[in-house]
C-alpha cells in the first residue's frame, strides 16, 4: 500500500518457531526481504513528489541534485561459519572487511550488525 503497510498471506502449512501450526486469527512475527525499484526509471520525479511530505523546517537538508548515485557494495567472500561480532564482547575487531550487505559488515571470520550498535563510535583503519 502507499502508506508502506503490507498484507501478508501465509500458506496453510506455516508453523511458528516452536513447530506448532498457526491457526487462522493467530498473530505471529515473520521476517522477509523486499526490494523497491523504480521500473519507470524516473526516481528523481518520485523524490521530488516525496519532498512535498517533508516538514518545512527540514527542507534545507534535501538535495536538489538531478544525479542518481548507484552504490554497489560487493561481497568478496562470505565467512564459512557465521560468528556474530558485538562490540560489547569484543572491544577491538582486527579483521579484514570483505563485504557489506544491508546493515551487516562482513568480516573474514564474522558479521557485525550495525543496527545493534546505534550510537557507537567506530574507527576503521587501513
Amino acid at each position: 500500500f502507499a502508506d508502506g503497510s503490507y498484507i501478508y498471506q501465509a500458506n496453510n502449512n506455516i508453523l511458528d518457531g516452536d513447530g506448532n501450526r498457526i491457526i487462522s486469527g493467530d498473530t505471529v512475527t515473520d521476517t522477509f526481504n523486499y526490494t523497491v525499484s523504480d521500473t519507470d526509471g524516473d526516481i528523481i520525479e518520485i523524490r521530488d513528489e516525496m519532498a512535498n511530505l517533508v516538514p518545512v523546517e527540514y527542507k534545507s537538508y534535501l538535495s536538489s541534485s538531478k544525479t542518481v548515485q548507484v552504490i554497489n557494495y560487493p561481497v568478496v567472500q562470505y565467512p564459512e561459519k557465521v560468528k556474530s561480532l558485538k562490540l560489547d564482547r569484543e572491544k577491538l575487531i582486527e579483521q579484514k572487511l570483505v563485504g557489506i550487505k544491508g546493515q551487516y559488515l562482513i568480516f573474514e571470520d564474522g558479521v557485525m550488525n550495525v543496527r545493534s550498535h546505534s550510537g557507537a563510535r567506530i574507527k576503521f583503519s587501513l
